[in-house]
């Protein structure tokens, strides 16, 4: 995944904000945004809403869950998501690279385009 940085995404504040008045939501943004706090927010969530840089590695996909969405104090992987059992009954990532990801049999190409193995497949393990 590598070192590269990320600025802060001033959109995403506004877009838990929106989300929050519309639906009464509880909100983790900016230092609140913890790997820990999200991880412990999301079995009992009943919607989720996932606005943060996604990580993705096309290059290692694990069936797409070699990634995730960098929050404030590191990366909350794909991997961990895939493990939780989740009750939302909708979950909306409003991230980079989460369609990422190419389908591969054998190191042969089967489906070239993307969202095939991404960061959303976790969700759906869920």
């Amino acid at each position: 995944i590598g070192t590269r940085k990320y600025e802060d995404l001033p959109g995403a504040a506004r877009e838990a904000e929106m989300i929050k008045n519309e639906y009464g939501a509880e909100c983790r943004t900016g230092p609140e945004a913890t790997v820990k706090a999200v991880l412990e927010c999301l079995p009992d969530s009943g919607i989720i809403h996932l606005a943060a840089h996604g990580v993705s590695d096309t290059n290692n996909p694990e069936w797409g869950l070699n990634g995730g969405l960098l929050l404030k104090d590191g990366i909350l992987p794909a991997k961990d998501i895939a493990q939780i059992r989740l009750h939302a009954e909708v979950a909306i990532l409003s991230a980079c690279s989460t369609g990422d990801g190419r389908l591969k049999v054998n190191n042969s190409l089967v489906i070239p385009s993307e969202g095939v193995m991404g960061l959303s497949r976790a969700f759906f393990f869920s």
